[in-house]
């Protein structure tokens, strides 16, 4: 069975949020939105390999275990 995505953050990275946010004020507009899409593209690429692996799952399970069948005849 698959695990459940963890969606709790820890504390330290509660913290890098906070103060990620008390600096954007001094940060030029470019720059955030320069950042801003460059988080959103590899949000993108992590979705797109995700969606990827599940849909692929299991293929490739099913291969692991025909491959593992004939290793432990020999």
């Amino acid at each position: 069975m698959i695990p459940f995505p963890v969606v709790k953050l820890t504390m330290e990275q509660e913290f890098a949020i906070r103060k990620l946010i008390q600096q954007a004020d001094c940060v030029p507009k470019d720059e955030l939105i320069n950042l801003l899409t460059t988080l959103l593209r590899q949000n993108f690429v992590y979705n797109n390999t995700i969606t990827n692996l599940v849909k692929n799952w299991n293929e490739a399970e099913l291969q692991g275990i025909t491959t593992g069948s004939r290793e432990s005849a020999c």
